[in-house]
C-alpha cells in the first residue's frame, strides 16, 4: 500500500483500510482524522457466512441498521 503526504491518524484499536469505493483520498484522509476524533459511530452486526443469503434478504428488507459482517 502506498501513502502520500504525512499520515498521523490514531485509532483505539488496530484497523485495516483495503479500499473507499466513494470519494478521492483527500476525502478519505479527513474522513479518517474525523473517526480518529471519535465523530464517527459504527453500527455493524456480525452473522455466520452460511447464513449469507439470508442475511442479503434481511438488508435488502432493511431490517439491519448498519453494516452486516460476515465471518466464517
Amino acid at each position: 500500500m502506498a501513502v502520500l503526504g504525512n499520515v498521523s491518524v490514531v485509532f483505539p484499536q488496530e484497523y485495516t483500510i483495503v479500499t473507499s469505493v466513494i470519494g478521492t483520498r483527500s476525502d478519505m484522509m479527513e474522513t479518517l482524522k474525523i473517526a480518529a476524533m471519535g465523530k464517527v459511530k459504527v453500527k455493524s452486526m456480525s452473522f455466520r457466512l452460511s447464513n449469507a443469503s439470508k442475511i442479503l434478504e434481511r438488508l435488502k428488507r432493511g431490517e439491519i441498521v448498519g453494516r452486516a459482517i460476515l465471518v466464517p
